[in-house]
């Protein structure tokens, strides 16, 4: 385990994804999903990558102004199960929703379809 990797916190990779999502650019959070304390729905961090990276570039096409984050949260027994919500200036929908799992040391993502 690298030095990076045992100081990486979950609030910085939350913080990582909540910044590349608000800026549109995938690529901010490429070296985040790295970490070994971060997991995918996907077959692999590379397809998840893949679809992250789509996904975005679809809610730049799809909103109109800045986008703006809420999350909303469920207690799952658990872990904490958060959707993060991001909107734009004009519609009342989410442009782009993420699921976020959270336990101990490790944070589970999911991107949800349109």
């Amino acid at each position: 385990m690298t030095h990076m990797e045992s100081s990486l916190t979950i609030q910085a990779i939350k913080e990582a994804l909540v910044k590349s999502c608000l800026e549109l650019k995938p690529s901010l959070f490429k070296p985040f999903l790295a970490s070994k304390k971060v997991t995918v729905d996907c077959v692999d961090k590379e397809a998840f990558y893949k679809s992250f990276k789509y996904m975005l570039r679809v809610t730049k096409k799809i909103s109109e102004g800045e986008l703006s984050l809420k999350i909303k949260t469920a207690d799952a027994h658990y872990q904490l199960v958060q959707e993060y919500c991001f909107y734009d200036a004009v519609h009342l929908h989410p442009r782009l929703i993420i699921i976020v799992r959270e336990d101990v040391d490790t944070l589970h993502l999911e991107v949800m379809p349109f």
